[in-house]
């Protein structure tokens, strides 16, 4: 119950007269509760089902490391919930539960992301409480005595008159019907992992407890060595580090950006030393080498702000994918000099398409090898239209 995944083990016959012989043995992958009947899902690992008949004796030995792993994960379950309740409000009601041996899983409600100070002080109260190892105690009530009586129920649930509350140290009390710790101090060390959206008012928080929650703070504390050791510093000073390789990061990221909008600019200023002129139309057409999209872009800006009617289309080979653009400038942009179509006709040759507007279409290909001849055909086009235009 309570979001708890089900036992596993093996169910085996125990025949007196077998000599201590199984007759067949059958490993438990799954335990669920069916109604009024527990069933046992897994398979048949000695025997089969005609030695399993009904009456036969039979010994059910539980995996009892993973099961007291469950216990702490259920038990730090409700100690979360208690706790979340106390720092953010009542209305972090749980809204959801996955209950393993490895973690616990608890969905709740709060509209925005829990702060930094708020997780550690959930983390903080709840391992307060463990720390007093007060006693895990349950009862049967009624349901409406336990509400009297200030028993969380979970909105939502279907309870049966009679229920089950499970109290942990008197602060802690919920309807419950899955296994739990004989005393919280046996879940250890409850230990936050992560916390997220799921939806809206809806957060999730995962954690650990037990040998699995001492083994995510070694592993967190190797990453930390392994960090100081690679940046030659101690955990004192990891932070001051990073932040200020953070800061050095951004002062090269700017300079680049700064250099290359320079080749960028100087890259456009060749290209209009170069551009060729039919008639009162400027053109340009060229490859640039291991530019993407966006560099076109920005070096097709600085061809516009010459001024001249231009027609240009540029092609650039980047990873191994032809890059296409072609502009015309607004003033003679349309029916005879339109980037869209001359790229609907030039894609294609480089084993792709093209498309966009009349001032500005953009495209792309496959083949590397023909963009010489894509480029001699985009010229031709634009010769054609200058032509035609007289």
């Amino acid at each position: 119950g309570g979001g708890q995944v089900g036992d596993v083990g093996v169910l085996a016959s125990c025949d007196p007269g077998s000599a201590g012989r199984f007759e067949f043995e059958f490993s438990v992958e799954d335990t669920q509760r069916v109604g009024e009947v527990t069933v046992h899902r897994g398979s048949f690992t000695r025997g089969g089902a005609e030695a399993a008949a009904r009456g036969v004796p039979v010994l059910a030995q539980v995996d009892a490391a993973r099961r007291a792993a469950i216990c702490k994960n259920h038990s730090g379950t409700h100690l979360l919930h208690w706790a979340l309740r106390q720092v953010l409000g009542d209305h972090a009601c749980q809204r959801g539960s996955l209950v393993r041996d490895d973690l616990l899983r608890f969905d709740f409600e709060h509209p925005a992301a829990m702060q930094a100070g708020e997780i550690e002080e959930v983390e903080r109260l709840v391992n307060e409480k463990v720390l007093l190892d007060q006693e895990v105690l349950s009862h049967e009530t009624s349901y409406d005595q336990a509400i009297s009586d200030g028993v969380v129920a979970l909105f939502g649930e279907k309870y049966a008159e009679t229920v089950r509350v499970v109290d942990i140290g008197g602060f802690s009390k919920e309807l419950c019907g899955g296994t739990h710790c004989v005393r919280a101090g046996e879940i250890g060390y409850l230990k936050l992992v992560s916390e997220g959206s799921i939806g809206s008012n809806l957060r999730r928080v995962v954690a650990r407890t037990g040998l699995f929650s001492v083994q995510e703070a070694l592993e967190e504390r190797r990453l930390i060595q392994s960090l100081c050791r690679e940046l030659k510093t101690d955990a004192a000073g990891l932070f001051r580090k990073v932040l200020a390789m953070t800061e050095q990061v951004k002062e090269l990221k700017s300079k680049k950006s700064k250099s290359a909008a320079v080749d960028l600019g100087q890259t456009a200023r060749r290209l209009l030393e170069s551009a060729t002129q039919e008639g009162a139309i400027w053109t340009v057409v060229a490859q640039l080498e291991g530019l993407g999209i966006p560099e076109l872009r920005q070096v097709c800006d600085q061809l516009r702000r010459d001024g001249r009617p231009l027609v240009a289309v540029l092609a650039s080979v980047q990873d191994g994918r032809v890059q296409l653009l072609s502009i015309v400038t607004k003033d003679i942009a349309g029916e005879v000099f339109s980037a869209r179509r001359i790229l609907a006709e030039v894609g294609p040759l480089v084993g792709g398409k093209g498309g966009g507007r009349d001032d500005m279409a953009q495209g792309g290909g496959k083949d590397p090898d023909a963009v010489p001849g894509a480029l001699e055909r985009a010229a031709a086009l634009i010769k054609e239209a200058a032509v035609s235009q007289g």
